[in-house]
């Protein structure tokens, strides 16, 4: 779980170089919505905070994955495309979690968000410091690989 503030100029210079530097190669997507992938105020007015989560989807009855990678006659599928859609039970989670909150404060405003949203993930887990991971230069696609998701509130 990691917290932060809105203030994501900093996060905004390096997608505009990252952009303009033709990074994103055929992912067109991410020249869309514009300023919404680091302002998340425009995407919900009011926005004051972000928190975020990560939850392990790797289910620990399944083949060893790294077992299955080196074996020459098997497919090998990704983890979170085995169970049930990882967006709903990543958002049951965050209602769960919300409604918790909600016990010990009625002034608890929200938005969730599952892959859902413009704002740009790699970025935001550069500033959330999810595990620790502030000042090593990981991509959301390697802490995917190793079992988790990320979901996130805008609070507002």
């Amino acid at each position: 779980m990691g917290f932060t503030d809105i203030d994501l100029s900093i996060e905004e210079e390096r997608l505009k170089d990252w952009l303009n530097n033709k990074f994103h190669g055929d992912m067109h997507y991410m020249e869309k919505h514009g300023e919404k992938r680091t302002k998340p105020e425009l995407l919900t007015p009011g926005t004051l905070s972000i928190i975020s989560f990560s939850a392990n989807y790797l289910d620990f009855n399944t083949e060893n994955p790294i077992k299955v990678l080196q074996t020459k006659d098997k497919a090998y599928i990704s983890r979170y495309a085995l169970g049930q859609d990882y967006h709903f039970i990543m958002k049951d989670k965050l209602k769960k979690i919300a409604q918790l909150i909600n016990q010990h404060t009625d002034s608890f405003k929200y938005r969730t968000f599952v892959d859902s949203a413009p704002l740009w993930k790699n970025l935001l887990l550069r500033r959330l410091a999810l595990a620790g991971l502030e000042n090593t230069p990981i991509l959301l696609t390697e802490i995917t690989v190793l079992g988790f998701l990320l979901g996130k509130y805008i609070l507002i």
